[in-house]
């Protein structure tokens, strides 16, 4: 056996590494992409509606103006985290 011989033989179970490697981190990263949709589809579908602060206010007996005060507080909140997030 030649040098020769021998650097082809590393040089080509390098690059199998190299492309199994690659496969593996592609693969896991768009798993990581399809699992994080998912989530967010998830928890979005949990979310309250606009029209459940108001029935949230009935069940802990809160006047009808600060419920509405309460809920247009959360909208400009997590209309503001929207934004700071991009």
């Amino acid at each position: 056996m030649g040098p020769e011989i021998l650097s082809q033989g590393l040089l080509s179970q390098g690059f199998q590494l190299m492309a199994i490697g690659m496969g593996t981190v592609f693969s896991f990263l768009v798993f990581l992409v399809f699992i994080t949709a998912l989530m967010s589809r998830l928890i979005q579908s949990m979310e309250p509606e606009r029209g459940a602060y108001a029935q949230m206010a009935e069940d802990f007996g809160i006047d009808e103006s600060h419920a509405q005060a309460i809920a247009v507080a959360l909208e400009q909140h997590v209309g503001r985290g929207k934004n700071e997030n991009g």
